[in-house]
């Protein structure tokens, strides 16, 4: 029982007893690998966005083309349950295309800033001229 306890608490906290150095390594290869399919997933995103918006065009070319009888009052009602469904659907649709589309052109911004300072702090530091005693800074 203890070896499982262990194991659960490794799989919940799998970063927190490595060292730095293997952790940005391994979120480098991370970002590497997702940018070599962050291609896919903007036109994936993109062919999405057109096929909502074709489909939401013949969805209001298809309403239009209902003809409006004075003594449908009870199938109104559920028109308008379907249209409001219909609605709601399209508004999640919408948003998850649109959240979907932006991570993928904006992705992984603090893992970018996270290596880029990473290898900035452990760059060879450089002594600069205008340091007192020759103390040596970092170029950041």
């Amino acid at each position: 029982m203890k070896l499982v306890a262990l194991g659960m608490v490794k799989m919940m906290w799998p970063w927190h007893c490595i060292p730095e150095e293997q952790y940005v390594e391994r979120v480098r290869r991370r970002l590497a690998q997702f940018e070599r399919v962050r291609r896919w997933f903007v036109g994936l995103y993109v062919t999405l966005a057109i096929a909502f918006i074709w489909i939401v065009v013949k969805f209001c070319a298809l309403l239009a083309a209902i003809p409006q009888a004075p003594n449908n009052a009870a199938p109104g009602f559920f028109g308008f349950g379907i249209g409001m469904l219909f609605g709601v659907l399209m508004g999640l649709i919408a948003s998850k295309i649109g959240s979907g589309l932006a991570i993928a052109l904006i992705a992984c911004r603090t893992e970018r800033l996270m290596v880029k300072y990473h290898d900035a702090l452990h760059a060879a530091p450089t002594s600069t001229p205008d340091a007192p005693d020759g103390e040596e800074r970092l170029r950041v």
